[in-house]
Formats: structure tokens, sequence, C-alpha cells
């Protein structure tokens, strides 16, 4: 009998020191429904003594039977106690959450399992946002107080003696430790975030900014290009971090071609999609482009372009040109009589007149041993006729010949008068100079006769030096005259 009793009263025990905590439930999201009971399961923890086993939703659902079982029971009125009842608790809580416009209302209720009844229940009302409802569990009066309504849990006796001694604590300087850090990108110029906010030290790449020392979560977002998010440790001053950026998108590229240098003053047009293009390399974002190259020379290239992003398609333009052609008929006469004369296109023979055959439209045609030009125009993919008249061809050389001959005639007689000019002058200057020599003598023979005066004497001298003096200058300058007449002359 004894041995009956002391097990009833274990039971019993272990019975009363079990507390469940139910999940909060009502009309919000489920994460924030967890953090709530998470809350609440915390309040029951801080508020009841050791003694006290705070079981949690798991517990019940393996007591009850599982899961079916446990939404089953909670489909019925008395949820709370019943619940209890199967899970073998004393006591057990409920939370509600509702919502009406943008205000939240919670009401917590604790039950006594064995007695059936209510120890308590605290609500809130006209609670703006879901982190209120959170501080309404932590309130020390609101869910905290429920739980001291178990009986003995206010009444508990704290022991005796001094214990819990707090004393201040030494204050110690605490402070985040910082680098000068180098930032790079590939391709440069892209925007910079540091653990997800931007800085204006560092508005684009490449750049030079502090940052804390420690685990940095680095962004960079360039345009065509996919953002790049990395977590790089932060751990020396003037440390340099280089962010390789890939790229979003694919590059078409074209190289123009021609046969022999055949319409090479004239580029292809380019268009994609229907959009003329004047660069022949482009980026394009992955996808399928029509691409079309024309020339008044060549034949249209028409092709599908597939770009997959960070690829680079070169389309070699050698390998697929054509000349566009045209059908030549072409005949020669000379005194009103069809001759037979070389052809040439493009300065190779191709054969004689009367020569009928294919050759490319922007082709040069010549014909004659001297390989005069036919002024022919050709047509793409139509044969032009044309009769050339060596005659003429003939009477307009001779006409092009003489009028170039009587160029050359009036030049050159242009070209003779003005060293004739310098050398007129040149040889008045030298006739100049010797009728000044022939004065020279005289006055020299005047200097030479005796018995005049002093006065005389002197006169007679200088005339002397003076006619010496420009009979030098004279010559001197129509030999110059003379000299570049005549060089003149045989240099042009």
């Amino acid at each position: 009998m004894r041995i009956a009793l002391v097990l009833l009263f274990s039971a019993a025990l272990a019975f009363a020191a079990r507390v469940a905590i139910l999940p909060c439930m009502g009309n919000i999201e489920k994460e924030h429904r967890d953090v709530l009971t998470a809350e609440m399961r915390k309040a029951a923890t801080d508020a009841l003594p050791r003694a006290f086993d705070v079981v949690n939703e798991n517990f019940l659902i393996r007591q009850i039977g599982g899961m079916e079982a446990y939404e089953k029971a909670c489909s019925e009125s008395a949820c709370a106690i019943f619940l209890g009842n199967k899970a073998k608790v004393s006591y057990i809580t409920e939370c509600k959450v509702s919502r009406l416009d943008d205000k939240f209302s919670i009401s917590v209720e604790l039950y006594d399992v064995l007695k059936e009844k209510s120890l308590g229940l605290k609500s809130g009302h006209s609670i703006n946002t879901f982190f209120e409802l959170a501080v309404f569990i932590q309130n020390k009066n609101n869910v905290p107080a429920l739980f001291m309504e178990i009986p003995g849990v206010s009444r508990t006796v704290a022991p005796s003696g001094i214990s819990v001694l707090e004393r201040a604590v030494d204050f110690e300087l605490s402070f985040e430790k910082r680098h000068l850090v180098n930032l790079s990108t590939e391709p440069p110029g892209a925007v910079p975030s540091f653990n997800g906010a931007p800085n204006a030290a560092c508005s684009r790449t490449p750049c030079r900014v502090e940052l804390p020392e420690g685990q940095v979560r680095i962004a960079a977002a360039l345009d065509q290009h996919e953002t790049a998010d990395t977590v790089v440790a932060i751990a020396r001053n003037n440390q340099s971090i280089n962010i390789k950026l890939v790229s979003s998108f694919g590059i078409l590229d074209i190289k123009p071609a021609y046969s022999e240098d055949v319409g090479s003053y004239e580029d292809w047009r380019l268009s994609i999609n229907g959009r003329v293009f004047s660069s022949f390399s482009n980026r394009f974002s992955p996808g399928s482009y029509e691409v079309k190259l024309s020339h008044k020379c060549y034949e249209d290239i028409n092709f599908k372009a597939g770009i997959a992003k960070g690829s680079r398609e070169i389309f070699d333009m050698s390998k697929h040109i054509q000349l566009k052609q045209g059908g030549l008929d072409l005949s020669a006469e000379k005194g009103g009589k069809p001759v037979s004369e070389p052809v040439f296109v493009n300065w190779a023979r191709v054969g004689t007149t009367p020569f009928v055959g294919s050759v490319p439209i922007c082709s040069d045609v010549a014909i004659g041993k001297d390989r005069d030009r036919v002024d022919v125009k050709l047509k793409h993919r139509e044969t032009v006729k044309y009769v050339f008249d060596m005659d003429d061809y003939l009477d307009y050389s001779f006409s092009q010949d003489m009028d170039i001959d009587n160029g050359l005639a009036g030049e050159k007689k242009k070209s003779i008068i003005l060293p004739v000019i310098f050398s007129l002058v040149g040889v008045a200057l030298v006739y100049a100079g010797y009728m000044q020599d022939k004065e020279l003598a005289d006055s020299y023979d005047e200097y030479s006769l005796r018995g005049r005066s002093q006065q005389e004497y002197n006169d007679s001298w200088n005339r002397v030096k003076e006619a010496k003096s420009n009979r030098n200058a004279l010559y001197a300058s129509g030999g110059t005259f003379f000299a570049f007449g005549a060089g003149f002359y045989l240099w042009f």
C-alpha cells in the first residue's frame, strides 16, 4: 500500500511540474507566429522556477499520437484543456492574435488542466506593429505575471544570505579598427556597396575607401554585367581588392573583306534585326539576331547570329563574299568596220572583241593594246551591249596631244621672257660700267696734268675715285643680272 502511495505521489509531482506552451494562432504570417511562440516560451522559462518543466509543441504532438490527432484536437472548442489532459501536463497556455485593418489584438490565457479552469487572461488591443506584439509578451506585467498565477510560484521563498554581489565593471575603450583599401573591378566603372550600404568615398571603381577590419560584404554592379557579391576579409592597411565581373552580354564581331580591293572605296552596310549599325563590333544581350550585310558591288550576305552570355562570335566575310555579276556584249569598230581588239577586265585579259561574258558590275573594262578605258555602265544580272569606236578615241587622243604641245610651247615662251629681261638689264648695266670706265680714264688723265693748283689736283683725284667706284658697281650688277637670267632659262 505504501509503495502504491509513493508511486502515486511521484506521478502527481511529475504531472504537476509540466507547463505546455501552445503555438500562437491568428491572422499573421507563420514566421511571425513562430517568433511570438518563442517569446511565450522564453517568458515562461524566465518566470517559473527550475522545478517546472516547460514543454513545447513537439512534445504535445508526440504525447497525443501524431500531427493528425493534434490537428483534430485543435479543431474542437476546448483545444487547450483537451491537449493538456492528453499530454499529462498541469498547466497550458493559449495565444491568439487577430487583425482588424492595420491594428493587431492579442490575448494570452493560462489554464489549470487538472481543475479545467482559467487562471488568468492578458490581452492587448490597437497594437500597431508586429514588433509591439512581441513587446507586449515580454512585458513583466503581462505574460510573465500570468505565469506567476500558478499556485506556489509567487510564494517561492528566496534563500537567505548575501549572493550575486554586483560590482562596477572597469571601463574599457571599445573601438573599431579600420583600414584603407584599394578597390578595383574588371572592367572598371562599377558601383560598389559595403555591407549593403553605399560609400560616398567610393561611388565608382577604382577607388580608395576605409573599411572595418574583419569580414566585409562587397557588391559591385555594372551595366551589362552580373552583379558581383562577395565577402572579403579586411586585414591590413593599403590592401588591394580586385573583383572580376562576369558580362551579361555577348559580342558579335564582323570582319569586312573585299575581293582584290573591288569596291573598297565604299563601306559595307550592316543591319541587325532591321537596325543599321556603323560599327562592326557590337554588344548584344543573349539571344538570336538576324544579320544582313550589303554592298553595291557584292551579293547580300544574310545569316543568324546566336549570342550567349560572355561569348564572342566572329564572322569573317572573306569566306562568304561574292561579287555581283552582269553581262557584257562588247564590240570594237575602226573606220566603220568591226575589228578584233584585246579586252581587259580589272587589268586582266579576258578575251578579244567581239566579247560576250559575265563580269563583275564594279569592274574596270579596257580595250586595245593601249588598254583604253571603256566607259560602260554594267548592271546587276543584266547584259549591257556596247560598241567601242577606235577612230573616235584616236582623234580624241590626237587633239589632246596637240593641246598638250601647244600648252607646253606657251609655257616655254612664258619661261623665256623673264630670262631675256634679266639678261638685257645685265647687258645695259655692263655697258654703263664700260662708259664709266672711259670716264675714269679721262679723270685720271686730267689728274696727271701738272702745273695746276692744289685744289684742282684734289678735285681731279676725287673724280677718279668716284668713277672707279661706279664702274665696279655697274660691272658687278650687270654680271649678276645676266647670270641670273641665263640660269633661270637653263633651270626652268
